[in-house]
């Protein structure tokens, strides 16, 4: 865990500052899910069997009691990065970020859909992330950077922020596909792949307009690779695609309901609560 983290301590911007008192882990009942609860603006409790921490998003300290395990801290590590991105107009998404150049693409998917087999035909000079990539909305645009956590690659990322070109939703399949995508229907996939504990209202309300507002302006797709297609030719697939750098328009005449009807009926039910 110290090898995966160390280079995320190099660099001068912001850092979360891990102050935890660790204490045995003296159950072995089922730990569950972690909880995010606010209190005010500027301070919430994440909480779960294993640990109890207080997260500070002026000073950026997160203190408390945290199970003596390397799986606990990386979790309340990953819950709390998770709050403090989302209040800087950021999520962490479960896909693997990888660098075209000097921008970069996020390969979001639940666990089997291609993310780590992806990363290693790109090679670890590429990969900011296979598992869990920063995804941030700023003045500039929509930028992506690479995270400490590691999926079945073994490889803990590259701490680098690159603008993002485009989103490519992985799906196994026989057959090379890049189909776009509306923001709707990006958006709605992109949640799905958000990770997020905070169950309160106006959280989950921001965490919705802030993928809406990545998803119309970041072309995506859907996109399936062959497991014998060399990484030069998905990249160059990716760039083909990805070149106009605008979103999908709608597709009307469609037999089912698209994602953008989807989003809107979501927000208006959300509306009238």
């Amino acid at each position: 865990m110290e090898s995966r983290f160390r280079a995320f301590r190099r660099g001068n911007g912001e850092r979360l500052h891990v102050a935890p008192n660790f204490h045995p882990l003296t159950s072995r009942i089922r730990i569950g899910l972690p909880s995010v609860r606010w209190s005010g603006t500027d301070s919430c409790r994440i909480h779960r069997r294993d640990f109890d921490l207080t997260l500070d998003t002026v000073t950026m300290r997160l203190t408390g009691r945290c199970a003596s395990n390397p799986y606990s801290l990386d979790t309340a590590i990953r819950v709390s990065l998770t709050a403090l991105l989302l209040e800087r107009g950021g999520a962490l998404v479960h896909g693997a970020g990888l660098m075209l150049g000097r921008q970069a693409v996020l390969c979001p998917g639940k666990s089997g859909a291609g993310k780590s087999t992806l990363s290693r035909k790109a090679g670890r000079t590429r990969v900011l992330s296979d598992e869990l990539t920063a995804v941030r909305l700023g003045e500039g645009g929509v930028a992506v950077s690479g995270t400490p956590f590691q999926g079945e690659f073994q490889t803990g990322g590259i701490n680098r922020t690159l603008p993002l070109r485009g989103m490519f939703f992985l799906h196994r399949g026989r057959t090379r596909e890049c189909a776009p995508l509306t923001p709707g229907e990006a958006c709605v996939r992109l949640l799905r792949c958000c990770l997020f504990f905070d169950r309160s209202f106006d959280q989950v309300s921001r965490l919705l307009a802030l993928a809406r507002a990545i998803c119309e302006r970041t072309p995506s797709y859907d996109f399936a690779f062959s497991l014998d297609e060399p990484w030069a030719e998905i990249a160059r697939r990716m760039r083909a695609a990805s070149s106009t750098n605008k979103p999908a328009a709608g597709r009307p005449g469609s037999g089912r309901r698209s994602g953008d009807a989807q989003w809107r009926a979501g927000r208006d039910r959300s509306g009238s609560r």
